[in-house]
């Protein structure tokens, strides 16, 4: 239950830091993770052409997540089993793989419509400002969305209920080597402010490649190195067998 604990939080993070844009930069960086009462736990990352791959090493057993944006399938590969699981790739759900379209930003969103009221400049960058509607409730009230329009993501919304979200950029610095533009964000719930969450974004690889939450939990991407991925990383190992879900993720028996 541990290991599925950690894979299912690796996964997460991974997810939250990577695949963002169409043109992406192909790449390989080691993973930091720092959670509280879990420690520090380390990986790999291999951004591809329109591919990831993600590994993880619990108790001496080496995960391993193939995320395959364009057949939309992912592969979660046990090494100790030589077994994987196969499941589709839920795309939109993942950090900036959605596409967006201008005049049409909650295209695919089940029972809401959207209108663009205009545009707004917010900490220097110009975004598009929309309004959400669900067309099942209309005492539901609305959302509106303030869409950054190069990078196309939230940069400010509103609720309903009075709760939000607002990115401030404070500045430009180094990280790792690399230009990042550092980032504020403040959640507001309808009993007050969250906690912030600082992060720092990295123009050239359109993702964020760290991040700082409140209670010590940290997670970044480390000793990056910009080339071609191979295209054999991005497939399942000859030999390895098929398992239904919920099978083959454990330890080696």
């Amino acid at each position: 239950m541990k290991i599925l604990k950690s894979i299912i939080i690796f996964t997460w993070v991974l997810s939250g830091l990577a695949l963002a844009g169409d043109n992406r930069v192909q790449f390989s960086a080691d993973t930091l993770t720092t959670t509280p009462q879990q420690g520090t736990q380390l990986g790999k990352l291999y951004v591809g052409d329109n591919r990831m791959r993600t590994e993880v090493t619990v108790n001496d057993n080496t995960f391993i997540q193939i995320i395959d944006i364009t057949n939309q399938i992912t592969y979660m590969i046990n090494t100790a089993q030589k077994s994987y699981m196969r499941r589709k790739a839920n795309v939109e759900a993942i950090p900036g793989t959605a596409t967006v379209k201008e005049s049409n930003p909650c295209a695919g969103m089940q029972n809401i419509t959207c209108k663009k009221l205009g545009e707004e400049e917010i900490s220097g960058r110009v975004t598009e400002k929309w309004e959400f509607s669900n067309t099942l409730d209309s005492t539901a009230g609305k959302m509106y969305y303030w869409l950054d329009k190069e990078r196309q993501i939230p940069v400010r919304q509103t609720m309903p209920d009075g709760s939000g979200m607002e990115m401030t950029l404070l500045g430009r610095e180094k990280v790792d080597g690399r230009d990042t533009e550092k980032w504020e964000m403040k959640a507001t719930r309808p009993g007050g402010k969250s906690p912030a969450t600082l992060q720092w974004y990295d123009p050239e690889l359109q993702m964020n490649i760290r991040e700082e939450h409140s209670g010590g939990f940290l997670r970044e991407i480390k000793k990056i190195s910009i080339g071609p991925q191979p295209a054999t990383l991005f497939t399942v190992p000859e030999g390895y067998r098929e398992v239904g879900s919920g099978q083959g993720l454990g330890p080696g028996k």
